[in-house]
This record gives structure tokens, sequence and C-alpha cells, in this order.
């Protein structure tokens, strides 16, 4: 039964590039991956939703230590009870409200204590590491999860001010708010082009001035995570990599028809620029497709991402895209 649900868990895709910024920890890296046992590999490689480790006595971290994963995240809705245990969400808006309302700070803490574990691993030169998980959460403008947090404008409206300094006041108060919770990684910043309002997901947008998306990315990456070189504050994810605001009709998780590709990606990729300049650690690919093939398999990752882009962390396709 876990099994199937970590298959159908968030897959880690880990590529390694040239000239990378993260170079001078590369040998190191190769050595403790080469320890690794086959299962422990697939294990690091892997985030999966913490709904997964229910069973009747609540949240156990048991299993996560056993397969060894790498990383956990919390889903759109989910959230723990007073004793750090996921819980099951009415689906009824009076409940709802309810729950969310009393979805508290020391919850969260009590959730995260649960699972910090580290995986040992003993390189062959007989240095030993202790591998902590990410905790992942989808915050975008803010820790919305913690009842009382601080909460920014969406997107579209903090690209309306014109202003790349909202952006980063944005990612830094969005870091400091999952951090008191105990998590280390979240899903944001989202970077898709403002291209049609019938998308449902439109408020996720950044405008279309090329120059303004770039250091929009690159202001909310330097507030979450730090300036660039020093890791103040948590992981990033920019998001979702890279036609999720430009598909047809502009379906949800639908298609991008694109006959220019060289104009395409450059207006497309600006926010990945600058994410990338200021040392983002990784990129989210997007549910959608380009010409019918979706993203989560495109060749883009490595033509345009990894080759063109100079992107050097990993990537990790979006919730249950796999």
């Amino acid at each position: 039964m876990l099994f199937n649900k970590i298959l159908f868990g968030v897959v880690l895709l880990i590529v390694v590039t040239q000239q990378s910024i993260y170079q001078k920890y590369y040998d190191e890296a190769y050595r403790v991956a080469v320890a690794m046992s086959l299962d422990q590999k697939i294990g690091q490689c892997l985030q999966v939703d913490f709904n997964a480790f229910n069973d009747k006595k609540g949240t156990d971290e048991t299993l996560a230590v056993k397969y060894h994963l790498g990383s956990l995240l919390v889903g759109g809705d989910g959230m723990p009870d007073d004793n750090g245990n996921m819980v099951i969400i009415p689906q009824k808006e009076d409940q709802d409200r309810e729950v969310y309302a009393t979805s508290t700070l020391n919850k969260w803490k009590k959730l995260s204590s649960k699972f910090n574990y580290s995986i040992s691993i003993t390189a062959s030169d007989g240095k030993k590491y202790d591998i902590r998980p990410l905790l992942g959460t989808d915050a975008v403008h803010g820790n919305q999860h913690v009842s009382g947090t601080i909460l920014f404008p969406h997107n579209v409206g903090l690209a309306c001010t014109h202003n790349p300094d909202n952006f980063y006041n944005s990612g830094y108060w969005t870091a400091q708010g999952v951090k008191k919770t105990g998590f280390n990684y979240a899903f944001s910043p989202t970077v898709a082009v403002s291209h049609n309002p019938q998308w449902g997901r439109f408020y996720e947008t950044v405008g279309q001035e090329e120059d303004y998306i770039y250091s929009y990315a690159k202001s909310f990456t330097e507030g979450l995570q730090g300036k660039a070189g020093s890791l103040t504050g948590i992981l990033g994810s920019v998001k979702h990599f890279y036609s999720d605001g430009a598909t047809m009709y502009g379906a949800d998780e639908g298609n991008a028809i694109v006959s220019s590709f060289k104009s395409f990606i450059r207006h497309n990729t600006q926010g990945y620029n600058g994410s990338i300049a200021a040392e983002i650690g990784s990129v989210m690919c997007s549910y959608s497709a380009i010409n019918w093939i979706p993203l989560a398999i495109n060749p883009a990752i490595n033509t345009i991402l990894r080759q063109k882009l100079k992107f050097d962390g990993f990537v990790i396709s979006d919730y249950d895209e796999m």
C-alpha cells in the first residue's frame, strides 16, 4: 500500500551539469552517493505526501526512515492536529473554515519534529554523513498554511507595483514563516507569464514585461533563500517550467502550441533566468505540455533549462505528475 503511495509521490529528477555554482561540493556529494545502497538512492530521489504515513495511530515517521526518503511535502489542503498528525479535511465549507482557522504554528512544529530524522551514510574514506530530509510546503505568498501568518498579495497584484522590493519582502517573510514551522523547502516562486486570463490560476502570473519578470524572480529568490552564495533562508523551487500560463484556451494542465520557439523561449524563461541568477536550488516542471509533449518528460529540461539557462540544481515534478 505504501509502495503505491510512494509511486504517486512527487519524484525528484537530479541531474548534474558542468560549471555548477555548487561545483565545490560535487566531489564530496559523489562520494556520498557511491556509498549509498540502491534503496537509499531511490528513497533520496522521492518526495512523498505526509498523508501517506497516516494510520490508526496517527502520522508515523517510521516508514519514511525505513524507505530512506529524501523529502516529504504537505499538500495544498493538508494540516496537522494538536499532536502533529495529519488530519482528514471535512470537505464541507463551514467545517473547513473551522479546521483551517485552528492551524497553529505549534501544530506544524509538532509535525515537522516527527520527521527530523537523518539517513546515515559512511563514505569510502570513513567520513560519516547524516542526511536530513527536505520538508516541503506550497508557500507562495507567505506560509499560508499557518493561521495568523504574514500574507502578501498574489503575484499579479505585486507585479502591478513594478517594484521588485515587494517580491523580495514577500520571499523573505515567506522564508521566515516556513522556518518557524520546522520546514525548509518552499515550492515558490511562480514565474508564469500573464498570457491568458482564462487560466484559473492567472493570479499566480507575474505580468508580461520581460525585464520586470526577471527582476521579480531574482528578488523573490534572494528574499526566500538568501543572497547568492549564502543560504540563510530556505530552499526555493521556481515554477512551473515553462508554459503553464500559455496553454490553449487557458486550460489548466493543458497544451501550448508553439511554432516560433525562439521568441517563446525568450519570453517565457525570464523568470527562470532571474531565479537562476540568484542561485535557486530547484525547478518544478509544469503539468502542461508543449506541442503535446508533457513538460515532465520534455527534452526542454536538458536542452533549455540545463544547457541554455545553465541551471545546475535539481528538477522536481509537480504533485502526482509522474
